[in-house]
């Protein structure tokens, strides 16, 4: 049976968030992990992104991070035409740069323990996201 969910807000032109019990977390989790063929490539993304932090491998942080973008999101670079280009790299690292700290505070807790202490964070790192991913590609 499926969890009952109820919309709480509304962000913008995002979709309506949504009130989520522990129990719908966790078999949501169960069928990602059976039916998401992607999940090999999240998997990659971060094995890529840990030995560039730890020095090691011959790929940044940023490069692993493009294989999962790529992956997760390949229709929408092949529609909008948007090249993974050194300017689109560039726009990633800036916005990793300027975001370390949070991101660092946030990437090793499980969704379960955000707090409504975390929802603004969260929402402005997202939408910093979402807009260096919808930044024209620029032409030379």
């Amino acid at each position: 049976m499926a969890a009952a969910l109820s919309p709480v807000g509304h962000h913008g032109s995002m979709s309506r968030y949504y009130v989520v019990a522990l129990e719908d977390l966790a078999r949501a989790r169960v069928a990602y992990e059976r039916d998401e063929p992607r999940d090999l490539f999240y998997r990659v993304a971060l094995a890529l992104m840990a030995d560039a932090e730890a020095g090691r491998g011959q790929f940044s942080v940023v490069e692993g991070l493009a294989v999962l973008l790529q992956s997760w999101n390949l229709g929408y670079y092949r529609r909008a035409r948007h090249p993974f280009d050194q300017a689109h790299y560039d726009a990633i690292t800036e916005l990793l740069s300027a975001n370390r700290t949070e991101l660092l505070e946030l990437r090793d807790r499980g969704i379960e323990t955000m707090t409504d202490a975390d929802e603004s964070t969260v929402e402005r790192l997202f939408d910093s996201f979402v807009e260096v991913k919808r930044q024209p590609a620029r032409t030379s």
